[in-house]
């Protein structure tokens, strides 16, 4: 089990419904059907994003913002993969980040936008460590 999963009980209390057309479907052997191909699609270019913010430079929005710390990015690519990861063993329904983006303090934050209005951000600003919310 990740660390994020140990600490907190990082999102195992809640239950997320999948965003746009086409939901996720299983078949009789529990096995992604339906858009399969588009979600581990959607997940690769989530992680993949989260990884090019590890080349920030320092200053790299010209107003003087702190780069995120590589141990940031490792601690939250863990976490993506793990949510990916329950989404394939049919644990939890969570679909992939909406936006992934450096702050100017050097934190990281994720955010999904679901359907109903529904908006969830973390904000990792040490490795291991979100501040989450929630708007309904």
């Amino acid at each position: 089990m990740s660390e994020y999963a140990q600490s907190a009980n990082y999102l195992s209390d809640r239950t997320f419904s999948y965003f746009g057309t086409g939901a996720v479907t299983l078949n009789q052997s529990g096995l992604l059907t339906s858009r399969q191909g588009e979600f581990e699609q959607e997940w690769a270019e989530c992680v993949a994003d989260l990884r090019r913010l590890r080349s920030l430079p320092e200053d790299w929005d010209g107003e003087g913002a702190t780069s995120p710390r590589p141990e940031i990015v490792d601690s939250l690519e863990e976490l993506l993969l793990e949510l990916r990861s329950e989404n394939l063993r049919g644990e939890q329904i969570m679909p992939p980040p909406s936006r992934i983006v450096a702050s100017h303090s050097g934190s990281i934050i994720v955010e999904w936008q679901l359907e109903g209005g529904v908006y969830h951000e973390a904000e990792c600003a040490e490795p291991y460590r979100a501040e989450y919310m929630t708007v309904i």
